[in-house]
């Protein structure tokens, strides 16, 4: 493949190595020389936001590289100092997170100038590029599609698996990261309800003191299991019957969500419970009806309702709709960002 820049730097104001599209990229291309700035961020702020702008300064005489900017700071600092291509990854609202209204129009302010001064601005849907004015802006979408792990496939498609009976209670499954926004409480009480009595709900990911409120009444059903690998996850979902995708329209970032769960999902077959949105109905309808449920309201009651919905009998999922979720089916919009 011939691309016009030498290589690609990956600039986030976090942990880029913990970043799972900054990742999917890394995985992706190994044929491009890529980079991630900042391994060692400093834990103040400050002294972070310090060390992006000297790394990028030090690294401007590679001008031919494409600097690879992953959240609204990083994408400034990108605009302003580099010399060469600059690829402003929008993977967040950032003003819509802000608690004041100052700090939410000085944000969004920031995120203009970033998308307006940056070479090419990425979306994880057209939904999500909505929200912004970008006339005259190269504009790419690149969704967050699911990018599998070593040994997924097998365990995907074992047909040697034991079998789930369609009378075995059903199992519901969250994996990811436990907040108020993902309605991890309402989940939970919702498996209170003597409909659910005879279903298992497991619930993965790090401890947060949130989760543990959120437990300190959860009735028998309801299963911590702590944080896992890539390869138990898929062991889980390989079991599971349906998944929760729930985000709380609590600011506009939630509203246009683009959450990477309903693609990891729907590659292992798992049926999703997933918050209505525009983005999440153009998946429904591209990838399998049947396999998305979606609330337009997020309390007990609908998550109860949809849960009476999920069907025990699991199909193999049609290798069509496994490639279409997968990272690999967007390569050519993926290199297009540096030929």
């Amino acid at each position: 493949m011939r691309y016009s820049i030498a290589g690609v730097y990956h600039l986030y104001f976090g942990d880029a190595s913990r970043h799972p599209i900054v990742n999917n990229y890394l995985r992706s291309l190994p044929d491009l020389p890529q980079e991630i700035v900042l391994t060692d961020f400093p834990r103040n702020r400050i002294r972070r936001l310090g060390r992006l702008i000297v790394d990028v300064i030090k690294l401007r005489k590679h001008a031919d590289w494409a600097l690879q900017c992953h959240d609204v700071f990083s994408a400034v600092i990108g605009a302003v100092l580099w010399p060469g291509r600059v690829i402003y990854d929008s993977h967040e609202i950032y003003s819509s997170f802000a608690g004041r209204r100052l700090t939410a129009s000085i944000i969004a302010w920031l995120e203009r100038l970033a998308i307006r001064w940056s070479t090419i601005v990425v979306f994880p849907s057209a939904y999500r590029s909505e929200f912004y004015e970008l006339a005259k802006c190269d504009v790419r979408i690149i969704e967050n599609l699911y990018y599998p792990y070593d040994n997924d496939e097998r365990v995907a498609t074992d047909d040697d698996a034991p079998a789930v009976p369609e009378s075995q209670s059903p199992l519901f499954v969250y994996t990811g990261l436990f907040t108020p926004a993902r309605a991890i409480d309402d989940i939970v009480a919702a498996f209170r309800d003597v409909r659910l009595s005879d279903s298992h709900l497991v619930l993965a990911g790090k401890h947060t003191r949130y989760l543990d409120s959120v437990l300190s009444d959860a009735p028998k059903n309801v299963e911590y299991i702590g944080e896992l690998g890539h390869a138990e996850v898929s062991r889980l979902l390989r079991s599971a019957d349906a998944g929760f995708a729930l985000y709380r329209p609590i600011n506009e970032n939630n509203r246009r969500c683009a959450p990477t769960k309903i693609f990891e999902f729907l590659y292992f077959g798992v049926q999703v419970i997933a918050s209505h949105s525009p983005y999440v109905m153009e998946i429904k309808e591209k990838c399998s009806a049947d396999m998305l449920i979606t609330l337009d309201a997020i309390d007990p009651e609908s998550i109860v309702d949809a849960c009476l919905e999920i069907s025990t009998s699991k199909e193999p999922v049609a290798a069509a709709v496994r490639q279409s979720v997968c990272w690999s089916s967007q390569m050519p919009a993926v290199r297009s960002l540096y030929t």
